[in-house]
């Protein structure tokens, strides 16, 4: 349930240029799978030839699950200035039990049909409304299909900076370089995961 992510954008990219503008030809996803201590981790890679993530995620799970998914992914900056964002996924259940392979392809792609049609009459800003729980969307979009609510898995952001790694790095440099980048005798080097800002003294790094 951690989470730490960092993206830049020049503001000059149209906005719906395809992603391989963004990224270049030769871009690709990569999902890593970790599936606990007793099993192997396996990784899924798929190319960013798709006009946008929500399509290259949607192949990823077509030909690396081959599970049919419905993905809408959103964002956009809140009333505070700071960028959200927000995503809903339907997805077949893959089939184990005798009854699940047997049943009716046909009963099967109706209900498909009909969760695909009610999950794109979600609109941008009840799924990026905090005000809106979980529960409330779900229950907006599928309650003649029944719902059953499973516990949260909370997430929350976490980065792996510490001042040591910083100071590890800035002790390599050679004099000059640390003096290029003082200022009144102090270097401080900003995560750009956490934005946080470590302040080094560089008489002590000298030292």
């Amino acid at each position: 349930g951690i989470v730490r992510g960092h993206a830049s954008f020049d503001e000059k990219i149209p906005e719906n240029a395809p992603l391989t503008a963004l990224f270049g030809d030769k871009s690709y996803m990569a999902i890593t799978m970790d599936q606990g201590k007793y099993m192997d981790r396996y990784q899924g890679i798929v190319s960013l030839e798709e006009q946008n993530f929500t399509a290259v995620a949607e192949e990823y799970f077509q030909s690396s699950e081959q599970l049919p998914t419905k993905l809408i992914l959103t964002c956009d900056k809140g009333t505070n200035g700071k960028w959200q964002a927000a995503a809903i996924m339907i997805q077949h259940y893959a089939r184990s039990s005798k009854h699940e392979i047997s049943r009716e392809e046909n009963v099967t792609e109706d209900e498909w049909n009909t969760a695909s049609i009610l999950l794109n009459t979600i609109k941008q800003d009840e799924l990026l409304d905090i005000g809106l729980s979980l529960q409330d969307i779900l229950i907006r979009l599928f309650h003649q299909s029944g719902i059953r609510i499973f516990d949260h898995t909370h997430l929350q952001t976490g980065c792996r900076c510490s001042a040591d790694k910083l100071r590890a790095v800035l002790v390599s440099l050679d004099m000059e370089e640390l003096k290029d980048i003082a200022e009144d005798g102090f270097i401080t080097a900003t995560c750009e995961f956490c934005m946080h800002n470590h302040k080094f003294e560089i008489a002590k790094l000298m030292h």
